[in-house]
Parts: structure tokens; C-alpha cells; sequence
């Protein structure tokens, strides 16, 4: 299956992005030694029809845990010579020899790993591979995705399976009994409408709610999935599946980095807020200042082409729109106190972000319509801006404008009312959050809900 989908996109436009390192694996597979090589040694060895033949495989998966991440196959600078020089097989993690042998039968030569390819205590390798992720998932002639690996000490090429057991007695011989094993066979769906191979694959798995894995996903133009039961490949929306079924979408969005880097005036920011902003929001990183960083090189591809301003996760031709977000935890339950929430705003070890960015907060981020629509009609008419100033600016550090940020700024004036203090708490069965209703003579003039616990005890 896997040979038959690459075939007609072998004849691909050239690729003109060489990146810093790359893992040789060699053209031999009885050799069983690779090692780390650098631009400069690519750009020496490949020249002309060579270099626009070149190509690489980039690999997104799941390091897992601190305490297992930490014994994986990594470069730090008193390591990168010998990476440079040869890295033995059986010294890689489980999950990239696994890799290895599938870049080998696919016959690709060079890998790259961020473990490996980035110096992981140096600061400024970090931030400036960081910064090039657009580029590298994009120009990757395949992203390989171990999405049944739950961390990198995790292979996925030995396939299991989960099985049920029961008992069988024979009601006709009483000397015959013993057990059935049922398990999964991954055959063609008889209805793929309403099954489909790769979201149960992705349901069962961890790759799909990590954070880093977002952009991975979004900007591959090609991925090989390897997930629990089947082996799946996507190319923007078409998705084929070990077993014979093909089929669209299935609620994945492969196409957000080629929307993004195309200009397409206010379609662009509204597929930001709707499929970037809001579906990244709530994804899980084991670091919680890594949250602008894993977004970086999607944010990148999409200010070179659009030319826009880039503040901690808002566009600033954006503004108005972008600051209208909401926090909607999980289970529809919001469990930070009001001090928690204010004391994570004002203690410099845990500052992520300016508190109008959505990305200061670790809930997912829901954002309002574009018209307004508030889910009630009650009151409410004739929507338009009334602020007579709004901007907004952030400080990043030098070397990657679209990751950390060590502060921000939002200037905003326009017309101020005040709310009557005699707020109602609204019976909303069908909204996430609790809303509170502001009236003033009988009239409604706003709603209002909280990001933070509030004892309803209590009279608001």
C-alpha cells in the first residue's frame, strides 16, 4: 500500500530547502551504523539535478514522560561529535530503529529527528530549529508518524492487538470445552461513511493531543501513519488505509499550512482562530513554556506569505476579532480558583503569555463569531466597533520572533458602562460555561460567564 500511494509523488517540484543536520542511514542495509551530517557536507555532495532530486523523511511521534524521554537517543554539544562520526543501531531509541527500518524499505536515505538533529542544550540551536519547523515538515518528502508509540522507548512495527477471551462448553459433548480468542482483524469497513480506520487509530493513541504534534500534522504535505491496528497514508484530505479503504477527512485537517501560506485575505484569520488557535489550545505539553514555541513554525509560514505582525498567538490586523475568546475546560467543568489564576499572571516562572492571548491559559480557547453571534437574540442588534484605539505589542526573544515571549502590552479605549451589581445565574442546559444575565430595568444589556470557580453559593 505504502509503495503504491509514493509512487506518483516521486515526480515532485524540487525541494530548495536544505536544513541544518539530517540522519545519514546509508544506501547500505547490511551496514548497520548511521550518523549525523550537516548542511555543509550536503550541499558539498549534491549539486544540480542531484540536490533537486534530494530528499528526506521527517519524523513526528511521542517522546513521552520525562523519566522515559530522558533515556532516549539524543545530541548535546559534548555528544555532537560523536553523532558526527557514527551512531551504532542498537544504541537508538526503540521507536527510531523502527524508523530506520522503514526508511530503508522505503529507500530513504536521510531522516530527520528532533532529538538528534537539534543540539538539545543549546539554547540557540533550539530556537533557530524551532523557528525552520515550517520548513521542514513542508519540504519533507514524507512525515513518518508512530501514532501507536505512546513514548520513544515504544516501537510500532510489532504490531499488537487487543484480544477477548471466553469460555466455550460444549452443550452436546461434555468432554469438549476450552477457550474462543476473538481479536481485531482490520478488514475493509462495509459502511466507511460513518467508520473510519484512522480515527479509531488516533482515538486510542496519545500522538493525537500533543502539543508539538499540531504543526507537525498541519504543515506535512504527505504522512504515513503507523497506528494500533492498520497502517494509514494522508495526503491533504484523501486518507487510504491498510485494507483497502479510502476515504475523506474523517475530522483530521491536513490542508491548515496551505491555507495559511496562501494569501486569501480575512479567510486565512478566521481558519487561524477556528483550526489553529482553538484546536491547538487544548492540546498537552509536558513543558508549559513550549506552548508559542510548538506553534512557532506554523505561525512563520503563515507571517512570511500573509506580511502581518505575529503577538503571542493573535494577528495584529486580527486584533479586534482575536481577542474575542473564552475559556471552555474539559468536562465543561472550570476548576482554577480566581487567586490560582492571578497569581500564574504575575509570577514570572510560569509566564507564557499576555493574559488577552488566548495561549496564556492551558483550556480550550473558544472564539466568538465573526458577526457577534452570542447564542442569544435577546437585546441584542446592529453589532459594530466602538473602541476609538486598539494595539497591542509583545517582546520575543531575538532569535525566534513567533516562541517565547517575555511580556506584552494591549492598549484599547472606547466607551465604558458600568454592570449592575444584581447579576442572575441563567439555566443554560445546552451551554458549556454558566452565564450570568446584566439587566438594567427589565432590559438585558449583557451576559456574562467567569474563567474562574465562584461558589454559587454565594449572591453574585
Amino acid at each position: 500500500m505504502i509503495t503504491r500511494e509514493l509512487i506518483p509523488l516521486s515526480r515532485r517540484e524540487p525541494v530548495l530547502f536544505i536544513l541544518s543536520r539530517l540522519i545519514d542511514i546509508g544506501d547500505d542495509p547490511r551496514n548497520s551504523k548511521l550518523c549525523l551530517t550537516t548542511r555543509e557536507k550536503l550541499l558539498s555532495r549534491f549539486s544540480g539535478q542531484d540536490l533537486e532530486r534530494f530528499k528526506y523523511a521527517a519524523f513526528s511521534y511521542c517522546w513521552g514522560p520525562p523519566e522515559v524521554a530522558a533515556t532516549q537517543t539524543k545530541t548535546k554539544r559534548h555528544s555532537l561529535a560523536d553523532m558526527m562520526s557514527g551512531i551504532p543501531f542498537h544504541s537508538c531509541s526503540k521507536v527510531i530503529q523502527d524508523l530506520i527500518t522503514v526508511a530503508r524499505f522505503l529507500q530513504l536515505r536521510f531522516l530527520w529527528v528532533d532529538a538528534v538533529c537539534i543540539i538539545q542544550d543549546d539554547q540557540a540551536d533550539w530556537e533557530t530549529e524551532a523557528l525552520s519547523m515550517g520548513d521542514i515538515y513542508r519540504h519533507a518528502f514524507l512525515t513518518i508518524c508512530p501514532i501507536a508509540s505512546q513514548t520513544c522507548q515504544q516501537g510500532f512495527l510489532a504490531r499488537t492487538t487487543e484480544t477477548l477471551n471466553t469460555s466455550f462448553k460444549s452443550s452436546i459433548a461434555d468432554d469438549i470445552e476450552g477457550i474462543y480468542t476473538l481479536r481485531h482483524r482490520g478488514i475493509r469497513s462495509p459502511n466507511k461513511d460513518t467508520w473510519w480506520p484512522l480515527r479509531i487509530d488516533l482515538d486510542l493513541a496519545t500522538w493525537d493531543r500533543r502539543g508539538w504534534t499540531f504543526q507537525e500534522l498541519s504543515l506535512s504535505t504527505r504522512l504515513i501513519m503507523f497506528g494500533q491496528s492498520k497502517i494509514h497514508f494522508l495526503r491533504s484530505s484523501k486518507v487510504v488505509s491498510e485494507g483497502g479503504d479510502e476515504y475523506d477527512g474523517c475530522g483530521i485537517d491536513v490542508d491548515i499550512g496551505e491555507v495559511l501560506v496562501e494569501p486569501h485575505g480575512q479567510k486565512w484569520h478566521e481558519k487561524w482562530r477556528r483550526d489553529v488557535a482553538s484546536e491547538y489550545s487544548e492540546r498537552e505539553l509536558t513543558r508549559r513554556t513550549d506552548k508559542l514555541p510548538a506553534l512557532s513554525g506554523l505561525a512563520r509560514s503563515a507571517a512570511v506569505r500573509n506580511i502581518c505582525d505575529y503577538l503571542a498567538g493573535l494577528w495584529k490586523d486580527d486584533l479586534l476579532a482575536g481577542l474575542l475568546w473564552e475559556c471552555v475546560s474539559r468536562n465543561n467543568v472550570v476548576t482554577t480558583a480566581k487567586f490560582s489564576l492571578l497569581d500564574s499572571f504575575d509570577s514570572p516562572g510560569s509566564y507564557i503569555a499576555p493574559s488577552w492571548s488566548w495561549a496564556s491559559r492551558d483550556t480550550f480557547a473558544h472564539f466568538g463569531q465573526k458577526d457577534f453571534d452570542t447564542g442569544y437574540t435577546e437585546g441584542f442588534r446592529d453589532f459594530r466597533p466602538e473602541y476609538t484605539t486598539l494595539d497591542a505589542w509583545t517582546t520575543p526573544p531575538a532569535l525566534n520572533p513567533f516562541g517565547e515571549v517575555s511580556n506584552g502590552h494591549l492598549r484599547i479605549s472606547g466607551p465604558v458602562c458600568s454592570l449592575p451589581s444584581n447579576l442572575s445565574l441563567m439555566e443554560d442546559k445546552d451551554m458549556i460555561q454558566k452565564r450570568w444575565r446584566a439587566s438594567v430595568r427589565g432590559q438585558c444589556i449583557a451576559y456574562c460567564s467567569l474563567d474562574w470557580t465562584l461558589d454559587l453559593r454565594v449572591n453574585v
